[in-house]
Order: structure tokens, then sequence, then C-alpha cells
């Protein structure tokens, strides 16, 4: 019998979901909004409802799930499963993601950073799979890299290692959702170029 799994990219907009065979072969995707402003739980809720439409979609019983991989934006600790911080969702301060979504699906649960997610992605069913190292930039609500040097992720102090949108590029300069001033993402992710833009007219 075949076997699957879930892939979640949980965003500051929207939640992303899809389903793949052990090939890493697209079978269904869904996609979500977040809720973010409506508190961790919502966000919980909104992760359940995804993974079960694209369940549903994919027309896969829940026994040849293996388990579902959440790439999860801001800093993480991977061994706990646990989201350190995320700025662009609010209130995300330590919550134990994996927990959380392991305790509302019944399915193995396991957490990475979205950048590097995308990266080790790229290096397994997409663009990367002849290299041995690669960096991979997201631009979205936030920014974010992801790095692999020889074949491995590179995770980094702190599993913090390509949190490119929050070094400073301005000193003194606009704020950041982090709480710093002058970040890359507060100028360059898609909220900061529109509020930029609404500045200029």
């Amino acid at each position: 019998m075949s076997k699957y799994v879930i892939g979640i990219d949980l965003g500051g907009t929207f939640i992303k979901a899809g389903i793949v065979d052990v090939k890493g072969r697209m079978v269904a995707k869904e996609k979500v909004d977040t809720c973010g402003p409506e508190g961790v739980d919502a966000v919980i809720r909104q992760i359940a409802k995804a993974a079960s439409l694209v369940q549903k979609k994919a027309k896969v019983a829940r026994k040849d799930i293996l388990g579902v991989g959440i790439g999860a934006p801001g800093t993480i600790n991977i061994a706990a499963g646990v989201v350190t911080f995320a700025p662009n969702l609010p209130g995300w301060r330590n919550i134990a993601l994996c927990r959380k979504v392991q305790d509302a699906l019944r399915i193995p649960t396991f957490l990475e950073n979205d950048a590097n997610a995308a990266a080790y992605g790229e290096k397994w069913v997409g663009v990367g799979q002849k290299v041995d190292s690669l960096v991979l930039f997201t631009l979205g609500t936030g920014i974010g890299g992801g790095v692999i040097i020889n074949n491995e992720v590179l995770h980094g102090v702190n599993d913090a290692a390509a949190e490119l949108g929050h070094m400073t590029v301005v000193i003194d300069g606009v704020k950041c959702g982090c709480g710093n001033r002058g970040c890359v993402e507060a100028y360059a992710s898609v909220p900061g170029m529109v509020g930029r833009m609404k500045e200029a007219v």
C-alpha cells in the first residue's frame, strides 16, 4: 500500500498544505487563511483544517499518512518542536507547535524553518537535485533564507542560520515586526514594500 506525507507551509497570511508520496510526487494541495490575528488556537485549527482538506482531496486514508511536516516562519527549536518567535504571527513566542498539531491530528508531526524546508524540497525533488549546496530565499509576508551545504541543511546556532530578513540594513530605520529597526524585512517583504509605496504616494 502506498504511503504519504502531509506538508504544511505556515505563512503569515496563508497556510498551504500538500500531500506527497514517498518519492515527493504531489498528489493534492490546498490553501486556507492563516487567521493569525485570531490567536494561536485559531491558527492550529486552520492547520488542522488544511490537513483535513488535502487528505480528503487526495482520497488518502489516515492510516496511510506517515507524518506531517510543518515549515514555520521565524526562529524555531527543531528538537523541541517549538516556534520560539514568529514576528508575522501575533503572540507567537515559545509555541509548542508540534505537540499542538499532533494532538489535533493524531499524526506524528515534525517542525522545520519554512525556508529550510523549501530549500530541502528543492534539493530533494526540485531544481537543486544535481548540486551539493544551494541558497534559497523566501519572499512574502516575511523574508527568509534556507542554506544547504554538502547536502545538509545549515541550521546554525539556535536553528537560525539563515534568518536573512532580520539583518539590519538601515541603522535606526523603519520598525520591523521583530521589534528591531531597519531590518531587510521591514523594507523588502510584501507588507514592507506596500508600506513604503503608501508613504511615497
